[in-house]
């Protein structure tokens, strides 16, 4: 079918060629000695395929397997002569063993054509060579041959996808090139009976060869006596990016780069005078980088002899080229290396010798050559020499393993070995290669390094300070035991540590422009101060002195440093400044308060005429005397003075004569239904009041009126810090402390009523909270607001009671003023009492209080013992197991934090393990936490807060005996 691009003058061409065809058949049909000639050209031609055809190609004789005749390829690859080969079967030659010759017979007598056997072949010099075999039956003069195509495929099975597409390609290329010599065989043998079935035959000719070559996968084209493209094909047009036929017609050195042109055409010419030419060659083809070629230029002669056309294939041998530059340069560093550098067989004879070889061990390349390695090692070494020949002939690589070798003077010197297995073509271990490096000088600075290392070593693990090494990056490489015991973690965790891993954000910002610094200036700090968290998340202040480390060219490699713990310096010094400052402000209200006791005396006579004298004036004047709203006014006046004055002498006395047993619940109730109250609420009427009292809330001891007056102030100044509006709130709650509270003030171990009163106004900032409770400071306007006694009240009142105060307050959002009573065990009254006593009364059973603070147990069993149950108490864990291993108790009371030992959940898992089901309550002065929780769920019972209520603990312990477990 014609193509639909054909251009007027091809088919002007193709019409001439057909005129010609036509001319010569009718010579064919008419003149046998024409035909003739035509029949040997067509053999001519067959045999030229032949001989320069790429793959391995043998005519055999069909009954013995004699070669007749091979082409080039097949004696190049099997290195044999022509005369050796032609009258010789393949099994004389030792080519063919005799099972695969087997193998190839019974294939032919199965079928006609064989395609891609696999056999082993063998080279004259015995080297095996892997081929894929393809056989067809042939006629050739009259005569069946067989025809043997071998392609060597040895190189293509070292890679699957190599081996897979070679096989696909040879086989399109054997079964087509088959195909067209039994076409044409056939057509030699076959009368042409006309026009059309010659042409028919040209044509099926035509189509098979550009098959043939559009599949190969190299360049192939054909140039006319023009020098101008005949013929490309697939795989040449797509290299250029262009299509077939826009190279027919060309001129070759318009298509090809200048380069390649200029370098190679006298080569074309050469081809031209009937010369087969092959060379390799750099070319630049589009989009793509320089390649190399392998060219070959074969010419095509015409029926008188003449070349009228040459075939030109170019093969891509880039990857070998750049291989073999490769080898090249890796010969160039092997023989410039230091390092001993040779090889050996698996008999361990070297084989290759270095210049570094030379220089290290002293024998020069002819001494050494045929060698055994032994001659390296001295003397006692056969065993290692003998262990390192079975290691490489198993495959395994040796690294850097140090050992001793002898110099040919006789000289010991210490060596580094790699060994690693050298394999062959077919992947068979024959030997190794080995690369020793002389360590001797290495070994005696290592030698010195350590012992000086011990050294140094023994005097920084023996330092009281921390030391420490870092890299660039913050990571330890080398700390003593100082260091870690600072941080809190093991070893092998700090070790490649970073100093990011155990400080925070801001410490991480305070502490990189100081590492930065010494990188930058190379100059060391020293005693700078920052904080770490330890492993167990307790904080600690160190000061540090920080200097550069640089390697033996002068580069910095990391950071070194001297560290001191001065937590407990820095605590001191805020402790002592703390006191210092309490004790200023103890001194400061004291001296206030005796000044304001003063005054108050003598504002108190002259008070004490005002309001005697107005009262009488006005018993004198009548209600409808002008005189009597200015006597009112006085005495009002002097009224509300008097109270001032009673505050200045609450604040002198600091001391409550009349105590009782109060509830502080009660004094809030009955304060909120007060006429003060009311009214402060009437005049902040935008201010929310909300109460949170703890139910069972414990008793104290103290003045209902002076709490009452403290209670008022507090609520009467967060009211006024929220002009805006806000909510006001008021709470109460029993608290047991194991450990004292620092804050505004130190508040101590023991059980407490808390009272606190929290707002959401403007706050106080903290210069003022410094002097909140000195008497007159205030920030209020003067006759508005206050007398600016209020706090001061506050602060005699709670400590006229033995408590503590703590003020927490943020500008904004608002302040709390938190009071901590102490509680009192004084008895209950009958109408506070919200269970009967029988709800909640033992039967005799046998309880075991365990707690550490001795107050407590004390407390314990004696509310315990009222309430008819036999008690034991003991101070610890540890005694509590003892105990329990030898008697058995009904309950336990067990408490949570003890310090020093176990605690109560520790303690919980011993005593199961001796009463698996041992019935306990858990009880502790903080919140529940996760380990009261983990206790529970190991089966102990409620959670009792302390302090110690009798009816919730009597409760608690009621419930758990009764309980079913």
């Amino acid at each position: 079918m014609r193509d639909n691009g054909i251009t007027k003058d091809q088919l002007v061409q193709e019409v001439e060629d057909l005129r010609r065809r036509i001319a010569e058949l009718e010579k064919f049909e008419t003149d046998p000695k024409w035909a003739k000639g035509f029949q040997r050209e067509s053999e001519e031609k067959f045999f030229l395929a032949f001989k320069h055809a790429p793959l391995m190609a043998a005519i055999t004789v069909l009954e013995d397997g004699t070669y007749l005749e091979v082409n080039d390829r097949f004696m190049d690859v099997g290195g044999f002569r022509r005369e050796e080969v032609l009258g010789k079967t393949s099994i004389e030659l030792g080519w063919l063993r005799g099972e695969d010759r087997q193998r190839v017979i019974e294939a032919i007598q199965r079928q006609d054509k064989v395609s891609g056997l696999e056999i082993t072949s063998y080279a004259k010099d015995g080297r095996p060579i892997d081929c894929l075999y393809y056989f067809e039956l042939v006629t050739i003069g009259g005569v069946k041959r067989l025809l043997t195509m071998v392609l060597d495929i040895t190189e293509s099975k070292r890679t699957k996808v190599a081996l897979q597409q070679a096989h696909d390609e040879l086989e399109q290329r054997v079964a087509a090139r088959t195909e067209e010599l039994r076409q044409a065989n056939k057509e030699l043998q076959t009368e042409i009976a006309a026009r059309k079935r010659v042409e028919q035959s040209l044509r099926e000719h035509e189509y098979r060869l550009r098959l043939i070559t559009d599949n190969i996968p190299a360049h192939v084209c054909y140039l006319n006596q023009n020098r101008c493209y005949s013929f490309v094909n697939r795989y040449y047009a797509e290299s250029y990016g262009l299509p077939k036929e826009a190279f027919i017609g060309k001129s070759y050195r318009d298509m090809v780069d200048e380069d390649y042109y200029l370098e190679n055409h006298e080569n074309v010419e050469l081809a031209f005078s009937g010369r087969l030419i092959s060379f390799e060659a750099p070319i630049f083809l589009p989009n793509a980088d320089k390649r190399w070629v392998m060219v070959n230029y074969v010419p095509d002669y015409d029926p008188q002899g003449n070349v009228h056309g040459i075939f030109v294939l170019r093969y891509d041998i880039t990857e070998r080229k750049m291989a073999e530059a490769g080898l090249q340069r890796l010969a160039a560093i092997v023989e410039s290396s230091d390092d001993a550098i040779f090889s050996k067989d698996l008999e361990g004879i070297i084989l290759s010798w270095n210049k570094g070889a030379e220089r290290i061990y002293g024998y020069s390349i002819e001494e050494i050559i045929g060698n055994h390695i032994s001659v390296l090692f001295p003397p006692g070494y056969p065993e290692e020499v003998s262990q390192f020949l079975k290691t490489f002939a198993q495959g395994e690589s040796i690294d850097h393993y140090e050992t001793v070798c002898i110099r040919k003077d006789g000289v010991l010197i210490d060596i580094s070995l790699t060994l690693s297995p050298v394999k062959d073509a077919t992947g068979r271990i024959v030997g190794a290669a080995t690369i020793a490096r002389d360590i001797t000088e290495r070994k005696r600075v290592e030698v010195a390094l350590s012992k000086s290392e011990e050294k140094y070593r023994t005097i920084i693990e023996n330092m009281e300070e921390g030391y420490h090494e870092v890299d660039l990056m913050g990571n330890f490489t080398l700390f003593n035991e100082s260091a870690r015991k600072m941080t809190g973690y093991e070893r092998e965790e700090l070790l490649g540590m970073n100093y990011r891993s155990y400080a925070d954000e801001g410490n991480i910002r305070k502490i990189y422009p100081i590492y930065n610094q010494v990188y930058r200036t190379g100059e060391p700090v020293k005693n700078f101060e920052w904080q770490i968290i330890r492993k167990d998340g307790a904080l600690r202040d160190i000061e540090v002195s920080l200097s550069l480390i640089r390697n033996v060219e002068g580069h910095p490699t990391g950071f070194r440093g001297i560290v001191r713990d001065i937590t407990d310096r820095k605590q001191a010094e805020k402790l002592r400044e703390e006191l210092e400052a309490r004790l200023r402000r103890a001194e400061k209200m004291e001296a206030l308060g005796t000044l304001a006791g003063g005054v108050a005396h003598d504002l108190n006579n002259v008070l004490g005429v005002i309001v005697g004298f107005s009262e009488l004036l006005l018993y004198d004047v009548e209600e409808s005397s002008p005189l009597r709203p200015g006597l009112v006014n006085i005495l009002g006046g002097s009224q509300r003075a008097a109270a001032i004055v009673q505050d200045l002498l609450t604040l002198a006395r600091r001391g409550v004569s009349d105590r009782y047993v109060l509830n502080l619940n009660k004094i809030i109730v009955d304060g909120q239904n007060s006429a003060e109250f009311k009214n402060l609420s009437a005049y902040h009427s935008s201010v929310k009041v909300k109460t949170d009292l703890e139910p069972d809330l414990l008793n104290i001891s103290g003045s209902s009126v002076h709490l009452s007056k403290t209670l008022f102030n507090l609520v009467s100044n967060a009211s006024e810090s929220m002009p805006k509006g806000g909510t006001l709130t008021i709470k109460t709650s029993n608290q047991y402390l194991d450990r004292a509270i620092q804050g505004y003030d130190e508040v101590r171990e023991g059980d407490y009523v808390v009272l606190s009163v929290s707002d959401t106004g403007e706050g106080i900032t903290a210069d003022d909270l410094k002097r909140i409770f000195e008497p007159f400071y205030t920030k209020k306007v003067m006759g508005r607001s206050g007398t600016g006694l209020g706090l001061a009240v506050v602060w005699g009142t709670v400590k006229d009671h033995h408590g503590y105060i703590n003020v927490q307050s943020e500008e904004g959002k608002g302040s709390t003023f938190t009071l901590y009573f102490p509680v009192t065990r004084g008895e209950i009254t009958a109408e506070d009492v919200a269970l009967p006593l029988s709800e909640y009364l033992g039967k005799g059973e046998t309880i075991l209080i365990v707690d550490d603070v001795k107050g407590q147990r004390d407390l314990a069993e004696e509310m315990l013992k009222k309430l008819n149950y036999h008690i034991t108490s003991v101070s610890s864990g540890e005694d509590a197991v003892v105990y329990l291993k030898e008697q058995k108790v009904d309950l336990l009371v067990l408490d949570m934090i003890m310090d020093p030992g176990m605690d109560g959940l520790d303690t919980y898992k011993k005593i199961l393990e001796i009463h698996p089901r041992q019935k306990a309550i858990i009880v502790s002065g903080f919140s529940e936490s996760e380990r009261v929780k983990a206790a529970q769920s190991l089966g102990a019972g409620a959670y009792v807060k302390k302090p110690y209520i009798r009816e919730k603990l009597g409760l608690a312990v009621r419930k758990e005996l009764d309980r079913i477990k």
